[in-house]
This record gives C-alpha cells, sequence and structure tokens, in this order.
C-alpha cells in the first residue's frame, strides 16, 4: 500500500514486453510453445547433425551464394519451410514480429556458424541465413492471421477455398510434369565403378553388366543411341552380376551416365544392402532434387558372394530385380505424389509406409478445402463442395497417365477424398455449433 492508502502497481512478469498489444488468445499458448519446441528441436537435429558423407559436396559450396549448386532451388524451399514451424510457434506465443524474426536470424546465423567452424559435412552459406529467416518471417505472419485462417466469415471461407483447390491442382499437375525424364545431348557416356560425389567407387568385383541392352564394361565408355530412345520412353533398365566386396557402411558407386553436356543422368549405388536409383528429371532443370529411389537394405552379403543388382523405370513404375534365387521384384508406382522427393532431401521407397508419407502433402491442402468449403456461405457450400470433389477426383484420374506416371493407388483414392470429406465434415459441425 502507498502512503495515501491506495495499492500501488505490481511489476508486470519480464515477458510481458514481448507480447503485442493484439496478443493471441490463451488457447494459442499451448500449440505455440509446442511448434516452437519441437521446431527448435527438428532444426538443431537437421541441421547440426554430421554429414561426413557429404564433406565433399559441401567443399564446393561457396559461403556467398544465394541459389547453390545443382540442388539449388531445393535447399532454398527446405530451408524456408524448415524454419515456418519455429516463426509460427514464436508468433503463437504472441512474440512481437521484429523480435521473433530477429530470433529466427540469430538462430540460423548460430547454426551457419557452427556448421562452418565444427560440424563435419555441413554446407554453410548465407543463402541459408537468408532462406531460414524468411522462414520464420513466414511463420510470424501466419500466426497473426491464424483466427482469420481458422475461423474465416463466410465470404472469405469461400475464397480461400477456392485458392487452396487451385494450389493443390496445380501442385498436383507440375509434379507430374517434374517427373518426367529430361534426357540431355548425345553423345551419352557411361562408368562403370565411378567416383561418385557422395560415393567412392564400388569395392566388389562386377562379372558383367547392361544398360538397356548395351552391355557395359570397365572404364568410360560412349553409349548408342538406343539408350537415350530408352531413357526418353521411360523403359531404362540396369542390371549387373557382381560378387560382393568387402562390407562398407557408406554409399559406393556402381554406374553413372552422363550426357553430352557433362550432366549426369543416372546413377546407381550400392550402400550396405540397399539399392539406390537416382535419375534426371525436368524437376534437375529448375535446380530442384532428380527422383531418387531406394531400395530397402538387406542382410550384407559377406565378401565373394555372387549376387545380381538390377534395377529400372518403365511405364511410371521403378522395379527391383531379385538379387539371389528365392527373392521376389520390388516394384514402386511413381505418381504426383512423389513431389517430396524432388522438393526435400529424401528418397522414395515400396511399401505402404512410403506412400503414405509421400500423400501427407495432398492431405494437409485438402483437409482445408472442406473445411473452408463447409464454412462458406449457405448458398455456395454445396457448389463448393461438389466442385471440389470433381476437381479432385479428376486430377487423381487424369494426370498421372497424362505423364506416363502410374495410376492413382488405393492409398492416395483414400487419403485425398478421405482428407477433403474429413474437413468438410468438421467445418459443418463448426457451422453448426455456432449456428443461433
Amino acid at each position: 500500500m502507498s502512503e495515501l492508502g491506495k495499492p500501488t502497481a505490481t511489476a508486470e512478469p519480464p515477458w510481458v514486453d514481448r507480447l503485442d498489444s493484439h496478443t493471441p488468445q490463451s488457447r494459442h499458448r499451448v500449440p505455440g510453445l509446442a511448434l516452437a519446441s519441437i521446431g527448435l528441436v527438428l532444426v538443431l537435429l537437421l541441421t547440426l547433425w554430421p554429414a561426413p558423407q557429404e564433406a565433399r559436396r559441401s567443399q564446393l559450396t561457396p559461403v556467398w551464394c544465394l541459389v547453390c549448386g545443382d540442388i539449388g532451388m531445393q535447399d532454398v524451399l527446405q530451408n524456408v519451410m524448415m524454419l515456418m514451424p519455429f516463426g509460427l510457434g514464436l508468433g503463437l506465443l504472441g512474440w512481437r514480429q521484429p523480435r521473433a524474426i530477429f530470433i529466427g536470424f540469430a538462430l540460423a546465423l548460430g547454426v551457419e556458424v557452427l556448421q562452418y567452424t565444427v560440424v563435419p559435412g555441413r554446407d554453410a552459406s548465407v543463402s541459408d541465413v537468408v532462406t531460414n529467416t524468411l522462414g520464420t518471417t513466414l511463420g510470424v505472419l501466419v500466426a497473426g492471421r491464424i483466427d482469420w485462417l481458422l475461423r474465416p466469415p463466410p465470404r472469405d471461407a469461400g475464397r480461400l477455398a477456392l485458392g487452396a483447390l487451385g494450389m493443390w491442382a496445380a501442385l498436383w499437375v507440375a509434379s507430374g510434369w517434374l517427373l518426367g525424364a529430361s534426357p540431355g545431348p548425345a553423345p551419352w557416356r557411361a562408368v562403370l565403378r565411378p567416383d561418385l560425389i557422395d560415393a567412392p567407387p564400388f569395392a566388389g568385383e562386377i562379372v558383367s553388366a547392361e544398360l538397356s541392352g548395351t552391355v557395359l564394361t570397365d572404364g568410360d565408355q560412349a553409349l548408342p543411341p538406343r539408350v537415350v530412345t530408352a531413357y526418353q520412353h521411360d523403359s531404362v533398365a540396369f542390371t549387373a552380376a557382381v560378387i560382393m566386396g568387402p562390407p562398407v557402411p557408406e554409399r559406393r558407386g556402381l554406374l553413372e551416365v552422363r550426357d553430352g553436356d557433362s550432366t549426369v543422368q543416372l546413377t546407381v549405388a550400392v550402400s550396405g544392402g540397399a539399392l539406390r536409383f537416382a535419375m534426371r528429371t525436368r524437376s534437375s532443370g529448375l535446380l530442384l532434387r532428380p527422383i531418387s529411389f531406394r531400395m530397402p537394405a538387406r542382410p550384407v552379403e559377406p565378401p565373394g558372394t555372387p549376387a545380381t543388382l538390377s534395377i529400372r523405370r518403365e511405364a511410371g513404375t521403378i522395379v527391383v530385380g531379385p538379387r539371389a534365387s528365392g527373392d521376389a521384384e520390388v516394384r514402386a508406382a511413381i505418381g504426383p505424389h512423389w513431389l517430396a522427393t524432388v522438393l526435400l532431401p529424401v528418397e522414395a521407397r515400396p511399401g505402404p509406409g512410403w506412400e503414405l508419407f509421400a500423400y501427407l502433402w495432398v492431405t494437409g491442402l485438402l483437409l482445408p478445402v472442406g473445411w473452408w468449403a463447409a464454412q462458406s456461405t449457405p448458398a455456395s457450400t454445396l457448389t463448393l463442395a461438389f466442385a471440389a470433389f470433381a476437381v479432385v477426383i479428376g486430377g487423381l484420374r487424369t494426370v498421372p497417365p497424362a505423364f506416363h506416371l502410374s495410376h492413382t493407388s488405393a492409398v492416395g483414392w483414400a487419403m485425398a477424398c478421405g482428407s477433403l470429406l474429413l474437413g468438410f465434415l468438421l467445418g459443418r459441425v463448426r457451422s453448426r455449433s455456432l449456428a443461433p
């Protein structure tokens, strides 16, 4: 109490100055803290985990570049997306925009300094600092509009539904186009047991090898036009009879094919018991990743064991042949849902687990389409719902065959249509709960 008998103002907690005058409601604090914490942990794991196998590649990256190397645009997009959850979390916690953005910048700068001085195999660059800061900024800006995005007015909800539906359709078509083969000019040349930038030569013995009907020999050799033709028609195939060498933990190069401009068109490598296949696609021309497939690891054969290593791409499918007698072929259907392989440093794998992961971006866009459509004006709700289902069903049916990819799987149909329907039902429940 003051000497005049009036209560004195209590000191405010030290974190109050971090909050805007339009502080988000308390219901955003818990998800904000979770997003900021999880985002921070993921950033530290993804950026500070040592990668000695990438040491040679990292040495080729200039510190001052902005779009670096042959997958520079993929790095830019990846770095922007990586810091968005962290920025979104800070925004939901109520941090002021300038301070939250500065924290994202400081985090990015600290990571790059550690990568440059301490962490092996990591390439530090100015581009990473700029794009990470941009990702934080976008996350903070989205947090400032979170209430409008979750509970938009009816007219805005309709516009948001159409915008998200258009974005899904554009990405679905673009992904199908990006995954198409992109053969370079002749003459093409092949090298068995190459010294790849991320893999030394195969340690075993190659008894025989063949690429789309052409017998391969040790050393650098020219390839006939029929190999380029097969590549253009999505029917490239590689088979090698080998005798396994001593087991090694790192990836080992088995085949490299380059075009007349010395651009890598195809690589095959062995990693432990796994087989890795990378093929240049149209995405490579935009400095995104080529399509990359990894056969699940199997027990490593002891030295001296004969094995057959074969992999081919045909009619929108990657097929890994039997490695030994008694093995079965393994098939993986290529489709527009493989967008993650060109935007993120992930390799496609056979099996339902990869299918579920690959369709997450489809679910992430179609769930809010249904949510917003259900909250649009009463006159447009059903029209938007029917339009959304028509666009999604048409895209799933027509886009893959248009780009010579595999037809949409049952998992894809279930996840795409199911997420759209679930979003619509949840939106209708909320609309009815607000009705007078």
